[in-house]
């Protein structure tokens, strides 16, 4: 990666790997750019004057629009619009265009929020023109599962292992929810959610993890044995969570 080249970030701002793509280098993967180098390429797909440009025309037509060579032709607000977006993780573009007007929109972005519908609403706007305003970013309910919920699930687990004793139980919930806390810091929907909410369950997980501490007496109900699993699979989602960031 070049100095000054823009790096992909996680949701959370924590940067992401590069896909640098060796094998499918020869096809433009792992290429760095400017956003004026882009701006020549695009000025002569406008002017049909790129090799190639041909690709642009729609050949084949399917529900909700038409293809050409891997373009995208589609109706935006009264306006044809050619279009071809693209992701990695820890990025998102697209770039759409008017041809009948001559006019060309290219987002190019270091997170991970799709910027389809702005680019392509951006690309049927009335040159000069406000386009409509645009919603604000919708996690939906997908975005709140998987590790999320895991994350969670981590809470409890510490939890209910602080309640079967001193000794191992209490290593066990807190490892198990120093994970979980760390899934969610690190996959959590901050984009949306303020993150008052992690520290809110941070200072939960303290306060719950001391009382335990200083909790005498009651009955063990876990023993060594089955602490084993307990581990394990705390280990396991550790070092998925690292694995991921």
């Amino acid at each position: 990666m070049p100095p000054g080249t823009a790096r992909p970030r996680h949701d959370n701002g924590w940067p992401a790997p590069v896909w640098s793509g060796p094998a499918f280098a020869p096809a433009g993967s792992s290429t760095v750019t400017t956003a004026h180098d882009l701006s020549v390429w695009v000025a002569a797909l406008l002017d049909r004057s790129a090799p190639g440009a041909a690709a642009l025309d729609p050949l084949v037509d399917f529900p909700g629009g038409r293809v050409g060579l891997a373009w995208h032709v589609s109706e935006v607000d009264g306006r044809t619009i050619i279009w071809h977006n693209g992701a990695t993780g820890g990025s998102r573009t697209i770039l759409a265009l008017d041809r009948e007007r001559r006019q060309a929109v290219l987002l190019l972005t270091d997170s991970t929020r799709d910027v389809d519908a702005v680019g392509l609403r951006l690309a049927a706007a009335a040159p000069g023109a406000a386009p409509a305003a645009f919603a604000g970013r919708d996690v939906g309910l997908a975005g709140l599962l998987g590790w999320n919920v895991l994350g969670l699930l981590m809470l409890g687990t510490a939890v209910l292992r602080w309640r079967s004793g001193r000794g191992w139980p209490l290593v066990d919930g807190t490892l198990a929810g120093a994970t979980g806390l760390l899934v969610l810091l690190v996959h959590g929907p901050w984009m949306v959610m303020p993150t008052a909410l992690w520290l809110g369950l941070t200072l939960a997980v303290v306060v719950l993890g001391v009382a335990a501490s200083l909790r005498r007496g009651g009955p063990r109900t876990t023993s060594r044995r089955s602490l084993v699993p307990s581990l394990a699979g705390t280990a396991v989602v550790l070092a998925l969570a690292l694995w991921s960031v």
